[in-house]
This record gives structure tokens, sequence and C-alpha cells, in this order.
């Protein structure tokens, strides 16, 4: 060892934890690669669930457009998904 050199302070040298990171990551893209050929997607495969026919009318407009794409003439009713409850409102958070 020439002066200003300092021993290594781990067993193995910093360059073969560099190599070992390059080939793990083109391993790991390799098999992601490998796993999305083999596993290739439906080309005609609905992008959203069937809609039930109703007699109420369509309250949304992406609804619309996309009974308005389709062949068959449906409708569609949404609904809020928030409930209302009877419990007293929280008026005071905790602080620290």
């Amino acid at each position: 060892m020439g002066p200003g050199r300092k021993k290594r302070s781990g067993p193995v040298p910093a360059w073969a934890l560099k190599v070992a990171s390059v080939v793990m990551t083109f391993s790991v893209f390799g098999s992601g690669l490998g796993y999305a050929s083999t596993h290739l997607s439906t080309t005609n495969a609905p992008l959203q669930p069937a809609v039930v026919a109703s007699s109420g009318t369509t309250t949304a407009s992406a609804a619309s457009t996309s009974a308005a794409t389709s062949t068959a003439t449906s409708t569609t009713t949404l609904t809020s998904a928030v409930r209302t409850t009877t419990r007293t409102a929280v008026t005071k958070t905790a602080s620290s």
C-alpha cells in the first residue's frame, strides 16, 4: 500500500458491489419483460363492466358517452356513496 491509500473497510470491493447491482437490475428487468411477454392481454376484453338496464335516467356524462358508443341502448342510475349518520359531529381534534 502506498502513502495516502487506506485499507478497505469491507470484505467486498466497491467495484464488485457496483457490478452486482447492475447485474441484479438487468436480471429484474429481464424477468419482468419475460413475464409480460408470456402474460399478454386479451385485445377484445371489455374496459368496463357491462351496464345493467334500468328504468332510471343516466346522471353522469361518462356513462352517457359510453352508452352512446355501445350498440345496445341502456340507462344507468348512479347513487351517492356517502351515507348520513346520527352521531354527533366531531368539533375538537386532539393536539399535542
